[in-house]
């Protein structure tokens, strides 16, 4: 008898606690995570040429998606022609 009560005393306890943590932690955290999280500022504008190299890596990217999806769609053809 003794050990259910604690054992429901607990219970309530760590559902208050619970409650607590969500009501108070939760939007303290959001509170001051937020405005650390601010977003760099427009900058002076530069030259204009952002100087990325897309073609080497999207390229390739391209090439292995345009592979894949050929892929796919050969497997399911040839998996409907098998089922008829």
């Amino acid at each position: 008898m003794a050990t259910t009560l604690i054992v429901k005393q607990l219970n309530r306890s760590m559902v208050f606690f619970s409650r607590v943590l969500r009501l108070t932690l939760v939007p303290l955290l959001i509170l001051f995570i937020v405005p650390l999280s601010n977003a760099q500022g427009p900058g002076t504008g530069g030259t204009g040429d952002p100087a990325v190299p897309i073609d080497g890596g999207v390229s390739i990217l391209l090439a292995s998606g345009l592979l894949l999806g050929g892929r796919e769609i050969v497997k399911h053809r040839k998996k409907s022609k098998d089922q008829q």
